[in-house]
């Protein structure tokens, strides 16, 4: 997808093969990129348009199956017309299952994000054990990683690489 803008809230857009985006707008809430699919969002715009909901919702088969989202050079921002300036609840992805996969490389992150970055799927059945969260340089006032949650991870030089085109 080019220049699209794609509008919802909870499952908002469905992954299930691959897909790439370049300069597209989604806006959402509650999961509103989930799937076992494959995407690559490049120079895109993310917009939350509800507080205290995750991003994404990732689904992997297991640890070595191709699949998860990566986010490069994108913005993280409010849906266009919220007052968000009291939210500081947004999180980056919770793992649909044990191998969700996600990172968010070179990317603006509002400070809306809320300091953990990430959530698990509910106390009762957390599922972060295999999970592969990710982050990498990315900048703005949700992107201070001193509280970030503990099953995601700052990728290296050489690791990052494996996420990027």
């Amino acid at each position: 997808m080019h220049g699209c803008q794609v509008y919802g809230n909870q499952d908002t857009l469905y992954i299930s093969g691959s897909l790439f985006t370049f300069k597209t707008l989604i806006t959402g809430n509650v999961d509103f990129i989930f799937g076992s699919g494959l995407g690559y969002f490049l120079n895109s715009t993310i917009s939350p348009n509800e507080e205290g909901n995750s991003i994404t919702a990732a689904k992997r088969a297991t640890n070595t199956t191709a699949g998860g989202f990566v986010f490069d050079q994108c913005s993280v921002i409010p849906a266009q017309g919220i007052d968000a300036s009291g939210w500081k609840n947004v999180s980056l992805g919770r793992p649909w299952n044990q191998f969700a996969n996600v990172a968010y490389i070179d990317t603006y992150l509002d400070g809306m994000v809320g300091a953990a970055g990430w959530d698990r799927w509910s106390k009762s059945n957390p599922q972060t054990d295999g999970v592969s969260y990710g982050e990498y340089h990315n900048f703005g006032p949700g992107s201070s990683t001193c509280a970030r949650a503990s099953f995601s991870k700052q990728l290296s030089d050489s690791e990052v690489v494996a996420y990027q085109l």
